[in-house]
């Protein structure tokens, strides 16, 4: 028996067609679900990528010198310039996201960025450079010394001045002594200059001091060719002009902040003993106490506060010591104190602050030569003597070392205390800002265009891919995906 194989025409009924139709548009849709939502994971990454890559940004030699992160937003000019960020950012977006004419065909991912916007940020010079002190704070808790930190903390329990003015004390001294000179006959004058140890009443202290205590401390202490000659660039200093703001939240300083800060500044900044060469001024911690334009006019004006700091110390010192104040007692007798009463005690604060004074001049001496005095001397580190006062004034005797004592660099970090943080940090901006302009690619810049925080927003811009493969689907003709980031070297 043949058999004969029987062919039937295919045929698809309406039905058919429109379920698989439906199938086709729920598998794309699922697969468009997907695509959405991993552009969406890389409009996140890519946002992290491109606020990174700005904040990555920063100036190098702020870093390098000062231990400080934080941006030009005017980018070398004398104004922010957000605009100039944002194109940056979106450059670093294009290329992350290989929107070039070189990307590849394959990548179903494609995002173009559609645009950048820094919404807010913060300054360095905002709120008195509150940023500047809260960043500098880190930076000390994670590499100043440990030993420097520990002095200046322990320096400022000294800092209560005693009311002393030797200026005050000799010249009262000198009339008391004149008012008894007065009644004494020369026989009388002549045994009193040779009751005085031998000497004579020309060496007479107070007198001798009142001669000497005009001439600049400076000048006793260091040789003129051992100072710097540099002078400030920055003629709009950072505390003379109107600063640009931010408008993001405004950092404020603490007292442990402003501690911080003080050891901050002795470790980064330079000063006469220990300069750190650098293009602008030599002396930058003189500057922070003195306020000059010069490095000559600095140390000048901080070696007189030395001196009055240490004769305030020394004072203090003095005033306990009852062996010198019986040798203060007994010549002021002799300088006319026996024969008038009533003159003695002046006649003797005069000695006893010039005195003060001769110990304070060769403790300068001593400091400035990198030796080290202790913030209240004892007897055995007293060294000065009364009959030796002209000669110490006239020569360039030195105080003893004293290995307990704390050197010129601490001593400036202790004198730095008695300034508000809001001062001490727009003065070590202004010298920065000196440094950096001594720079090439810096001469205009300005810290007050330097941003340490910022807020930013993204904007992506992407096609759907599978959707449009289903016409029965409604799908829209692009997504747009925003993103905000908050970048902060604060935190």
């Amino acid at each position: 028996m043949t058999y004969r194989k029987k062919y039937a025409r295919a045929s698809m009924t309406v039905f058919m067609g429109m379920t698989i139709l439906l199938i086709l548009s729920i598998f794309f849709s699922l697969l468009e679900v997907v695509h959405f939502y991993s552009l969406k994971k890389e409009s996140l990454m890519v946002s992290d990528i491109g606020a990174e890559s700005m904040f990555a940004d920063y100036c190098r030699p702020l870093w390098k010198e000062y231990g400080i992160l934080a941006i030009d937003l005017g980018y070398g000019g004398d104004s922010p310039d957000r605009d100039m960020a944002a194109m940056r950012m979106l450059d670093y977006l294009g290329v992350n996201l290989s929107v070039s004419q070189n990307a590849s065909a394959g990548n179903h991912l494609n995002m173009m960025p559609a645009a950048c916007e820094i919404n807010s940020y913060g300054l360095l010079t905002d709120n008195n450079g509150g940023a500047f002190v809260k960043e500098a704070a880190k930076t000390v808790m994670y590499g100043i010394p440990q030993e420097l930190f520990d002095k200046i903390s322990d320096g400022g329990e000294h800092l209560s001045f005693v009311d002393f003015s030797w200026q005050d004390l000799l010249e009262k001294g000198e009339e008391a002594k004149q008012r008894a000179a007065e009644r004494l006959s020369d026989d009388e004058a002549d045994a009193i200059s040779e009751a005085y140890d031998g000497g004579s009443l020309e060496d007479d202290p107070i007198e001798a001091v009142l001669d000497h205590i005009s001439e600049s401390i400076l000048s006793q202490a260091v040789p003129a060719d051992n100072i710097s000659n540099k002078v400030m660039r920055v003629s709009n200093k950072i505390s003379e002009r109107n600063l640009y703001s931010g408008n993001d939240e405004a950092v404020s300083s603490g007292v442990s902040d402003k501690l911080l800060f003080q050891a901050y500044l002795t470790d980064r900044f330079g000063c006469f003993t220990n300069p750190k060469n650098r293009k602008g001024l030599e002396y930058e911690l003189e500057y922070m106490i003195s306020n000059e334009d010069s490095d000559r006019d600095n140390l000048a004006e901080t070696a007189e506060k030395l001196l009055a700091f240490r004769g305030a110390m020394n004072y203090t010192a003095i005033m306990s010591m009852h062996e010198k104040l019986s040798e203060a007692d007994i010549l002021s007798e002799f300088m006319g104190g026996a024969l008038l009463p009533q003159a003695q005690p002046a006649i003797r604060s005069g000695i006893i602050a010039a005195w003060v004074y001769a110990e304070s001049i060769m403790d300068v001496r001593t400091l400035m030569s990198g030796g080290k005095i202790s913030v209240i001397k004892n007897r055995t580190e007293w060294t000065s003597g009364l009959s030796n006062i002209v000669s110490i004034l006239n020569g360039t005797a030195k105080s003893s070392n004293c290995e307990k004592g704390y050197d010129y660099r601490t001593y400036l970090g202790i004198m730095l205390t008695l300034s508000p943080a809001r001062v001490l940090s727009s003065r070590a901006l202004e010298v920065i800002e000196d440094e950096l302009r001594s720079r090439e690619n810096y001469k205009n810049v300005r810290l007050d265009c330097f941003i340490y925080s910022a807020n930013i927003d993204f904007t992506y811009g992407a096609a759907p891919i599978f959707g449009n493969l289903v016409k029965a689907q409604n799908t829209p003709d692009g997504y747009a995906f925003k993103e905000t980031r908050k970048m902060n070297y604060l935190k």
